[in-house]
């Protein structure tokens, strides 16, 4: 597969994807995603509303009424009477609207007559200023709906609307219908349902219907208006303030008007049952339903029953007069539930589809997967951000998408791209540079001839003594010892970014600065240095050359080469080449005659910062090159060693080279009396001024011509 059919592939790739998830399952996993991300919402950011700024009141025939004389041992159709005590003081109080989520569909009217009165009476006269609207049920053909004598007293359909809800397909609700048909014909007319009915009551307006086929209400556009279903935006766990129907018919009978204007004056008041046996309901705040189903307001004349707050722990269900208070919470605020249209989710889940994988293909596996693992993430606190606004985004279905991305990306790169980048790895490994096999790897073609000049530092060393190393000892067992020699250098040098080039029997030239481009290569070449003269004392201590003590000479140098793949068509090689090289080498062979085991070129040491202790040794004349070449060794680094002692040492070093160019040989012996028989590199410049002390050149430069390479 070429790479342009590779590149074509992911593309292709996230597409499907992102059009599988437009199959029914995507519907299943967002409404889902809403269930979860609500709870989340709530856990970090809370309620938008207090439950005493809610625009809904609930009375609710709860446990405590059921527990609480008059309603005491009597069924409900028995509590008309003391119903409409209640509903005159909450009208009286001030409620825009009081509507009825509970149907009396019986009465005791023809059997004990003149009953309900008062509560027809209070119907009446609720229904004729339009603060009262009763419900039913829509069952088939028949539905259920209040008793006859209700219905007449309110004006039949003017003050009738329907309660239902409908579930989604798991049987979980989470919006309601804003509509129904009056009549079986699709096209004919429609009524508003309960939550819409009491919403615009509210506002003393009517929705209205736009060209578009969306409603809006108070001037505002209604979420989900064009598919006739608001989604509901349920903000936390009691949203609701909730007042026991006892406690209330206890106030209205102690006349304490204050407490109605307080609780009731300017809301939207429904009536309802609220008992774990009867009408509960699962809903899209199921994982945050808690132990009320309403917020618990100070009671008027009842004390709050204690026990109360130990029933249904973990109920995951509300009553379903909360549904309805929910839903004209969401209408008269406006911050029903927005969903992603359809374009936009597509959209999305390609560019999401898109970005997994691209980053499952550029990255590594183990890179790869954190990334998308961080970007999981932070859609999801996007998605909750988003929900706040009142915008549902898609989550599980994000994540499907880039789950199934990722790994069918990580698998096709198993299975063909990675499969011919670990040949190449393996054709390529063991001859050229990891960095440069890596960048082959990544652009997918095989070396070619050509090179660069560029700034590089080279690396040059070999063995001490190695000719008398090597008699005494049988052919495998010095495989074995170099072997172990050039591991060890080869380690250091390849962990402080170098390359090494070649073996040369038992030398090593390495490059430092190639093939990737590395600004501090000199400083690095220095600290491999000084690395290996450290590994190698502990070796040798340790007896791992079979007893023998390895000594290795390194001569270093920065400058202008040649790097590039040089070689035939057929076999070539990635190397420098230039006189750079050329003097790292003959570095090397003159520490033998300096006295030292490391030297580097005066350019190299001009590129060290100065925590590195250096020594200047001198200037030198090295075979095959007229001008001078100013020579350094390098101590320490600062935390290696003694640092101390090689300052000290540098110091002392320093003034007697400094006597030794003036020509004042006695001088240069007595600064150095301190390091003799100490250090070779002083021995050696002692020796020397010895020498020249006792012939004194008649021309004197300070300059010392090397015989030898």
């Amino acid at each position: 597969m070429t790479a342009r059919q590779k590149e074509f592939l992911i593309p292709v790739l996230a597409a499907c994807l992102a059009v599988l998830t437009l199959w029914p399952l995507q519907t299943r996993l967002e409404t889902l995603s809403g269930d979860l991300l609500m709870p989340l919402r709530h856990r970090i950011f809370g309620a938008s509303h207090a439950p005493d700024n809610s625009p809904t009141v609930v009375i609710a025939i709860d446990e405590q009424t059921y527990r609480t004389p008059p309603f005491l041992n009597t069924p409900k159709v028995f509590w008309t009477p003391m119903l409409a005590k209640v509903i005159d003081a909450v009208l009286e109080g001030g409620a825009k609207v009081v509507g009825f989520d509970v149907v009396f569909s019986t009465s005791l009217q023809p059997y004990l007559p003149g009953y309900e009165k008062p509560f027809l009476q209070t119907l009446r006269r609720g229904a004729a200023e339009g603060r009262i609207v009763l419900g039913k049920a829509q069952h088939g053909q028949q539905p259920v709906a209040p008793f006859p004598a209700q219905l007449l007293v309110t004006g039949g359909d003017r003050n009738l609307r329907a309660l239902n809800v409908q579930s989604d397909p798991d049987f979980v609700i989470r919006g309601i219908p804003l509509e129904f048909a009056k009549t079986p014909d699709a096209n004919g007319p429609r009524e508003n349902a309960m939550a819409l009915e009491l919403a615009a009551r509210a506002l003393g307006e009517q929705p209205e219907r736009r060209p578009d086929g969306v409603l809006s209400l108070g001037g505002r556009i209604i979420p989900g208006s064009t598919r006739n279903a608001l989604r509901l935006n349920f903000q936390g766990d009691a949203e609701t303030a909730s007042h026991s129907l006892a406690d209330l018919h206890a106030c209205a009978e102690a006349d304490d008007k204050a407490y109605f204007t307080r609780h009731f004056k300017g809301r939207v008041v429904l009536v309802g049952v609220v008992v774990d046996m009867e009408d509960r309901k699962l809903t899209g705040k199921r994982f945050m339903t808690g132990i009320r189903d309403g917020a618990p307001v100070p009671h008027c004349r009842i004390p709050v029953e204690t026990d109360q707050a130990a029933v249904g722990v973990s109920r995951d269900s509300i009553a379903g007069v909360f549904i309805h208070a929910t839903a004209v919470n969401n209408l008269l605020r406006g911050d029903g539930l927005r969903d992603l249209p359809a374009s936009g989710r597509a959209v999305l889940l390609l560019a999401m589809a898109l970005l997994v994988a691209t980053l499952a293909a550029r990255l590594r596996p183990t890179i790869s997967t954190l990334w998308i693992g961080a970007a999981l993430v932070t859609w999801l606190g996007v998605a909750t951000m988003a929900l706040r606004l009142g915008l549902l985004l898609p989550v599980l279905t994000v994540w499907m998408v880039m789950a199934l991305t990722h790994g069918l990306l990580l698998v096709y790169r198993h299975k063909v791209m990675d499969q011919q980048k670990w040949r190449l790895r393996k054709l390529f490994g063991l001859y050229l540079a990891p960095a440069l096999v890596n960048r082959m790897v990544d652009a997918e073609h095989t070396p070619e001839l050509g090179g660069e000049m560029r700034e590089v530092t080279i690396w040059f060393s070999d063995l001490a003594n190695f000719t008398a190393l090597s008699e005494g000892i049988s052919p495998a067992d010095l495989v074995t010892l170099m072997n172990r020699y050039f591991t060890e250098v080869t380690e250091i040098i390849e962990q402080h970014g170098g390359f090494v080039d070649k073996y040369i029997g038992d030398a090593i030239l390495a490059i430092f600065g190639a093939p990737l481009d590395d600004p501090s290569h000199a400083r690095q070449a220095v600290r491999a240095c000084l690395k290996v003269r450290e590994r190698l004392a502990r070796l040798n201590a340790e007896g791992a050359f079979q007893g023998r003590v390895i000594g290795s000479r390194i001569g270093i140098n920065t400058g202008e080469a040649l790097v590039g793949n040089v070689g035939g068509a057929r076999r070539f090689n990635y190397t420098v080449m230039g006189d750079a090289v050329n003097l790292a080498s003959r570095l090397e062979g003159a520490n033998k005659a300096l006295g030292t085991t490391i030297l580097i070129s005066g350019e190299t040491a001009r590129q060290l910062p100065e925590e590195i202790i250096r020594r200047e040794i001198g200037l030198i004349r090295v075979k095959g090159r007229q001008a001078p070449v100013q020579v350094c060794e390098p101590l320490a680094m600062p935390g290696w060693g003694d640092g101390t002692r090689a300052s000290e040492i540098a110091a002392l070093f320093a003034r007697a080279l400094e006597a030794y160019r003036q020509g004042d040989f006695a001088a240069t012996r007595l600064h150095l009396a301190p390091l003799l028989d100490q250090d070779p590199a002083a021995d050696r410049l002692a020796l020397r001024a010895g020498q020249l002390a006792a012939n004194p050149p008649a021309q004197w430069d300070g300059v010392e011509t090397l015989l030898e390479k």
